[in-house]
């Protein structure tokens, strides 16, 4: 089973893009994780061409939004996307 890589900010991928790196880092032995929240900020590269490469994304559920909310009041400074990977993944 490979090892799943969680990437909480956006600018990983941005900066991956303008290398064109991304194709060569789907072909790591690597399953890469984002969240829906992180997903939804992307613009170039989309996200949807990240999943056709091989992104898998999480999706958080209303309960586990609102405890993100409560986690940002704590957090001050950080947006729903980068606390939403904050949550487990198990899976």
């Amino acid at each position: 089973m490979p090892t799943k890589i969680l990437v909480s900010d956006t600018n990983i991928w941005i900066d991956l893009h303008h290398s064109n790196l991304l194709e060569n880092v789907f072909q790591l032995p690597h399953q890469f994780v984002t969240t829906d929240f992180v997903w939804r900020e992307l613009r170039k590269p989309p996200g949807v061409q990240l999943e056709d490469l091989g992104l898998t994304v999480e999706v958080i559920n209303g309960e586990e939004t609102l405890e993100l909310f409560g986690l940002k009041q704590t957090l001050n400074n950080s947006s729903l996307a980068d606390i939403s990977c904050y949550r487990g993944f198990n899976q």
